[in-house]
């Protein structure tokens, strides 16, 4: 609200919608805020599974911001094999694949994706040429058949689509895949 007129501005509406998401970030916060002898402010933040890391900053203001940022990022960026591990309970939970489908998936990603750095990447920062190093990679690197390549591409294609619609990425996987240009010749071939 702009003091001068109590009019509502725009910027002020964001303001506030900023302060507010803010202080539901900090709200999940429930460890000790304490400052060091070097002056430098500490605090330890959860992880997504089990355990903790602790935050630095120079500043109580620059810790506070960044426990705000880990929380949301904590929220709305997961990594890959946590998009990956989602991305498998929802489709269970809706009953949308077998348990066997599943197991399928989650082999295919231990033996494909799992090893990679791909697979610790945080979700909002991949881009189309991250995952077109992934598919051609794996094709070279596993010599695998063109079948194989499908159930691959199903993985990538349903996490990546659960991704968009969660709002995680705004990264349309469905236009890169159907662009995708890869010979048969890169396949194995399956023997009769």
């Amino acid at each position: 609200m702009c003091r001068d007129y109590d009019t509502i501005t725009l910027e002020s509406i964001e303001e506030l919608i900023m302060r507010r998401e803010k202080q539901l970030y900090l709200n999940q916060h429930k460890n000790e805020i304490w400052q060091g002898k070097n002056s430098r402010w500490y605090t330890y933040v959860p992880l997504r599974k089990d355990g903790r890391k602790l935050l630095s900053k120079g500043s109580e203001k620059q810790l506070i911001d960044a426990i705000a940022k880990h929380y949301k990022d904590l929220e709305l960026n997961p990594m890959i094999f946590e998009l990956f591990e989602e991305w498998i309970e929802y489709k269970i939970a809706i009953k949308d694949i077998s348990y066997g489908t599943r197991d399928r998936y989650i082999s295919d990603f231990n033996r494909f994706i799992k090893p990679t750095k791909f697979a610790k990447r945080k979700v909002r920062d991949v881009t189309e040429d991250d995952i077109d190093d992934l598919v051609r990679g794996i094709i070279r690197d596993f010599d695998i058949t063109a079948k194989t390549f499908s159930g691959f591409r199903t993985i990538v294609n349903g996490m990546f689509k659960y991704a968009k619609r969660k709002k995680y990425t705004s990264l349309s996987i469905s236009s890169y895949l159907n662009d995708l240009d890869i010979s048969r010749k890169a396949f194995k071939p399956t023997i009769s």
